[in-house]
């Protein structure tokens, strides 16, 4: 991915109650392939609680709203799938815990002159 990272740290002591990490990607840039916009998604399980972390870099532009909405709610239905005992819930809803950050690029309308 360009210009999207992800990185997620644990102390070393908490290093062995984390199983089954799993990392997935979601390129929609240039014709759907470049990685510029998009995101990743890191989700885990640490002490039976999933944790579930997404960053990304949505649309820029003022009037683009409606594209950036699609593009998250594309993201999290790319990045779905994980093996579990919940395998047919999307990662958004699979999470105990779900951390979504990033350069989403929404913008305040705040009428001022």
């Amino acid at each position: 991915m360009w210009e999207i990272m992800l990185l997620v740290f644990a102390k070393q002591e908490h290093v062995n109650n984390i199983r089954e990490p799993e990392i997935r990607t979601y390129r929609n840039g240039l014709f759907g392939m470049v990685g510029n916009k998009g995101g990743i998604q890191f989700n885990f399980i640490f002490k039976n609680h999933n944790f579930n972390f997404v960053t990304c870099h949505l649309r820029h532009g003022q009037n683009a709203v409606e594209q950036r909405n699609a593009m998250m709610s594309d993201l999290i239905k790319e990045t779905k799938g994980r093996e579990t005992h919940r395998r047919h819930f999307d990662s958004d809803v699979l999470a105990d815990f779900a951390i979504i950050l990033g350069d989403m690029n929404y913008r305040l309308d705040t009428g001022y002159t």
